[in-house]
């Protein structure tokens, strides 16, 4: 008596296990919970299909493709964040070249300046000194201009030293007209 009823709790219990179901979505087996229930909302069809113990170990090629679709998939997302990385590091380093040329373009800049403010002084110091030089000299024909003897004999000795006295005369401005 014993015996049946042990055989009979374990049919009993072995009738009312749960069996591994799998729930399809359209041609290719549903991922989780959410998915299906998206599914269904769709087209108010979900199919479940009961898995053998034999067809738990070998997966069907829907599987396989499915995974390999999935592994193919993550290795396309993978090799883009590289590509996308690697684009925004060569961004990054031609802006920073972009940068130190302007920068570089910026002193060169600075300096033909500050040479050309340079070549000014020194014009405007040449300029000086020369007027210094023109104005000693006058000051000195000046005090030389006092009344001499004649002491010339020939013409072109005259004509010699008028030269010299005017040499470091300016030209009379002739477009200039005073009232």
């Amino acid at each position: 008596m014993k015996s049946i009823i042990i055989l009979l709790l374990l049919v009993l219990i072995t009738g009312c296990q749960k069996s591994k179901v799998v729930y399809w979505c359209g041609d290719h087996a549903c991922v989780n919970k959410k998915e299906r229930e998206s599914y269904f909302k769709k087209t108010m069809i979900v199919e479940i299909k009961e898995i053998s113990k034999i067809k738990i170990k070998k997966k069907s090629d829907s599987e396989k493709i499915t995974n390999q679709a999935l592994l193919d998939d993550k290795n396309l997302r993978k090799q883009a964040r590289i590509e996308e990385k690697s684009r925004i590091k060569e961004q990054k380093v031609l802006i920073k070249q972009a940068r130190i040329e302007e920068k570089s373009r910026i002193k060169e800049q600075k300096v033909l300046i500050k040479q050309a403010r340079e070549n000014e002084k020194f014009k405007i110091k040449i300029k000086k000194e020369s007027k210094k030089k023109i104005n000693l000299n006058k000051k000195n024909y000046k005090n030389n201009t006092e009344p001499k003897e004649s002491s010339f004999t020939s013409f072109t000795d005259l004509v010699n030293e008028i030269v010299n006295r005017n040499k470091f005369k300016s030209y009379p401005d002739i477009n200039k007209i005073e009232n």
